[in-house]
C-alpha cells in the first residue's frame, strides 16, 4: 500500500473539464476532510470554489474506486446538461494523470456533522430528506445505483435568500450502472447499517436498495440517533436486518415520516417506494405540514 505524494506540496494543478474537456487551472487550499481512501480540499477554479479529492493511498482497491467514482461522475455531468439537478454534487473534472478529482464545493459539511451538531429544524429536515429523495431520482432516472447511501456521503449548503439548508448527494465510489450490477455482487459494499436484506443475503444492490438506505437515512434525520448501537458488532446488526427485525421509530417522530420510513425498509424490495414515489410523497406531506 504505498501512500500518495501528492497530497502533501501542491499547490495548484491542471484539470480537464469533465464536458468541454478544455483545460483549467485549479489552486489548492486548506484541507477540508479526511476519508479511508483520500483527502479533500479547498480549491477555486477562477472565481469558482471547488472541492479537490485526491486519492491518499494508491492500492488496487483505492484505484478502482477512484476510478469508478470518476466514471460515474462524468456520466451525471453528461445528464445534467441536458436534464438538471439541484441535488447531486457536481462534477467539474479531473486531473490528467494523477488520481484527483474536482467538484462542487458545498460549505455546510455532510448531513451526519450537522445532525451531530444539532443544527437542523424540523422543517429542514423535511427539505433535505426530500432533496436527497430527489436526488435519488434523478440517479434512477438515469440508471445509476448510489450503494452507500448514507448521511456521510450527503452534503449540505443554504440558499442565498433565507439561509435554508439544502442537501446533495455525493461520493460515488461504490455507485453502478444498472446494466452493469450483476444478479449477485460478491462482495458487499457500502456500510451494513444501510444495507438491505437482499443485500446481505446475496449481495443484490438495486434501485429499491437505494430506497432501503434513504429510508435509514431518514430515520437518523428526523430521530437524530443511530439505527444501530455502536458497541453492537456487524454481525448482530446483519442477522437482525435478514430476520427483518429494524430499529424502533420513537413516539415524537412526525406520523407521516414514519409511515415513509417504514415503507422505504420493508422486507421485500417491490413493496418498498420508487424515489420519485418518495418525492411526491414529501412534497405533498411539506405542503400540508408547512403550507407551502
Amino acid at each position: 500500500m504505498k501512500r500518495n505524494t501528492l497530497v502533501k506540496g501542491m499547490n495548484t494543478l491542471a484539470i480537464t473539464n469533465a464536458l468541454t474537456h478544455e483545460n483549467n487551472s485549479v489552486t489548492i487550499g486548506k484541507e477540508l476532510g479526511e476519508g479511508n481512501f483520500a483527502i479533500v480540499y479547498h480549491g477555486r477554479c477562477g472565481a469558482i470554489e471547488v472541492a479537490v479529492k485526491i486519492l491518499k493511498i494508491e492500492d488496487a482497491a483505492a484505484i478502482k474506486i477512484y476510478e469508478q467514482e470518476k466514471k460515474i461522475m462524468a456520466i451525471i455531468s453528461e445528464c445534467q446538461a441536458d436534464d438538471p439537478n439541484e441535488h447531486v454534487v457536481k462534477f467539474f473534472g479531473c486531473a490528467k494523470r494523477e488520481p484527483i478529482l474536482v467538484m462542487e464545493y458545498l460549505p455546510g459539511g455532510d448531513l451526519i456533522k450537522n445532525i451531530c451538531e444539532g443544527d437542523i429544524t424540523m422543517q429542514e429536515s423535511y427539505q433535505i430528506a426530500a432533496d436527497v429523495a430527489n436526488g435519488l431520482a434523478f440517479l434512477h432516472k438515469h440508471n445509476i445505483i448510489h450503494c452507500d447511501l448514507k448521511p456521510d456521503n450527503i452534503l449540505l449548503t443554504q440558499t442565498q435568500s433565507d439561509k435554508t439548508k439544502r442537501a446533495k448527494i455525493a461520493d460515488f465510489g461504490f455507485a453502478k450502472l444498472e446494466e452493469d450490477l450483476e444478479q449477485k455482487q460478491m462482495l458487499i459494499e457500502g456500510t451494513p447499517d444501510y444495507c438491505a436484506p437482499e443485500i446481505l443475503t446475496s449481495g443484490y444492490y438495486s434501485k429499491k436498495s437505494d430506497v432501503y438506505a434513504k429510508g435509514m437515512t431518514d430515520f437518523i434525520l428526523f430521530t437524530r440517533s443511530a439505527p444501530y448501537d455502536n458497541d453492537i458488532p456487524d454481525s448482530k446488526i446483519i442477522r437482525s436486518v435478514i430476520q427483518g427485525k429494524r430499529p424502533t421509530i420513537p413516539d415524537d417522530c412526525p406520523s407521516s415520516i414514519k409511515k415513509l420510513i417504514t415503507h422505504c425498509w420493508m422486507q421485500d424490495p417491490d413493496s418498498r417506494p420508487t424515489a420519485q414515489e418518495t418525492v411526491e410523497y414529501l412534497d405533498e406531506e411539506m405542503k400540508k405540514t408547512f403550507k407551502y
